[in-house]
């Protein structure tokens, strides 16, 4: 694909707890509508990433540009105004909200309302046609009213996700979105994440490799808590460093 100017950028990244450096010098940059993987071996860093990213983590050195502002000490919810979007590992749900509701808190982000439960959410008119809208695509329109605790493990995935592209955001971060699905929710999950997602700048850490060449158009390599290749699934196919430290032994790994 074209690139186009990054839309998000991270330079000279470095990452200490105490005297363990975690990240050394990381340098990535993800282009408007591009879906970017990150893949590599438990430890490498990837979780420290994303969560330098996302604000969760101060970087101890470093920088990371959003739209080419500097975010590197914002706050997760100013982060997150700015139209970056995480989803976790494990989904970040209310047990016993509905799947209509947790999309209505999260779609009143864009009209700048936060989440202000005081209002009467329901008798908004534009709010519930797009939470309606955002039902419809996600293919949950007849688990609107089932609480998050009631639906399958594939369907809370979606919704985490959802909840993210209802908030309107532009670039989302993906915490290995089909972890602990089955082969045949993930074959299901697989194209309904390549339609919701489209247009949309995607960074996403994923331990399956069937999922990781499929959405990718680019795929960067984390081993030791350096960046070691950044290229189009073909070329980190065909990699002799990155079979060596990480492919040839993850090309099965489904976890």
């Amino acid at each position: 694909m074209a690139m186009s100017a990054p839309v998000l950028t991270v330079a000279g990244l470095h990452q200490r707890f105490g005297a363990t450096e975690v990240l050394r010098n990381v340098n990535l940059q993800a282009h408007a509508g591009e879906r970017l993987a990150l893949i590599g071996p438990n430890g490498a860093g990837k979780s420290t990433l994303f969560n330098a990213i996302s604000g969760l983590l101060r970087p101890s050195a470093g920088d990371i540009r959003l739209h080419d502002r500097a975010i590197a000490a914002m706050p997760v919810h100013r982060r997150h105004q700015l139209g970056l979007a995480r989803s976790f590992q494990i989904s970040q749900l209310f047990a016993h909200l509905t799947v209509r509701d947790h999309l209505r808190c999260a779609a009143c982000w864009p009209d700048g309302q936060g989440y202000r439960f005081w209002r009467l959410l329901g008798r908004q008119s534009a709010l519930n046609a797009r939470v309606d809208g955002w039902l419809e695509r996600l293919a949950l329109a007849a688990r609107a009213d089932d609480t998050a605790a009631e639906l399958s493990y594939a369907e809370q995935r979606t919704l985490d996700i959802g909840m993210a592209l209802a908030s309107e955001a532009q670039v989302l971060l993906l915490d290995e979105p089909t972890a602990g699905m089955s082969r045949s929710e993930t074959a299901r999950f697989v194209p309904l994440l390549r339609d919701l997602t489209k247009g949309k700048t995607l960074l996403m850490v994923e331990h399956d490799m069937g999922v990781v060449f499929e959405l990718a158009d680019r795929i960067a390599v984390l081993v030791q808590g350096e960046l070691l290749a950044c290229d189009t699934p073909q070329a980190i196919r065909a990699n002799p460093a990155v079979q060596r430290a990480y492919l040839g032994q993850a090309h099965g790994d489904h976890t």
